[in-house]
């Protein structure tokens, strides 16, 4: 006789949200380059850029890839030891006829 194991939906669910969202950090890792997403509790997804930090003397300096984002349009605060970078690519939509071109 086999034993009777209770049926939690909410833990089913949250397995398959979690295989979803691994399947899509996979498929979204081939457009969006060597950033990460960052996913948020209000369904919106961050792309952190890849970073490169240094000393020089007594001063740290961080040079962050943005691609696509017009520098004028970035804006930098630090509030106690965190540092946050914010912009927008914005996007831009091309099209080409004859031997097709769209970016």
């Amino acid at each position: 006789m086999k034993a009777v194991t209770p049926w939690r939906p909410m833990r089913e669910l949250d397995t398959m949200r979690q295989q979803m969202e691994e399947f899509f950090e996979q498929l979204s890792g081939r457009f969006f380059g060597p950033g990460e997403r960052e996913h948020s509790l209000w369904g919106t997804d961050t792309l952190v850029p890849a970073i490169e930090s240094h000393v020089d003397k007594d001063t740290l300096i961080i040079k962050a890839d943005l691609p696509g984002i017009d520098p004028k349009e970035v804006s930098i605060s630090v509030t106690g030891n965190q540092l946050t970078i914010t912009g927008e690519r914005r996007r831009q939509e091309k099209k080409e006829e004859k031997d097709y071109f769209y970016r």
